[in-house]
């Protein structure tokens, strides 16, 4: 929720992304959406399977000059960087 709070200023629209496929671990996405949107009232929120979609959202709704921020865990930032870039 502090994580939300601090960013939501800077973020028109959360495309969230579940991890079902990556690790146990994860929030499934519509919790991770009511979290979000518990601490962010009013936060425009787009639930997707996994992170992949997410990012293809993004980057539709994104203009030119806007940045896309890609965060929460390691299997997050493994899955937005591209093949040829992913750790290990």
């Amino acid at each position: 929720a502090s994580i939300v709070r601090a960013l939501q200023p800077r973020i028109v629209h959360w495309h969230l992304a579940g991890l079902d496929n990556d690790t146990p671990r994860g929030l499934p996405v519509a919790e991770l959406a009511r979290r979000v949107q518990a601490a962010a009232p009013g936060a425009e929120v787009s639930e997707h399977r996994e992170v992949a979609a997410a990012l293809r959202a993004a980057r539709a709704q994104s203009g030119r000059e806007d940045r896309i921020l890609a965060f929460g865990s390691f299997f997050v930032v493994a899955a937005a960087m591209p093949p040829d870039q992913s750790p290990g």
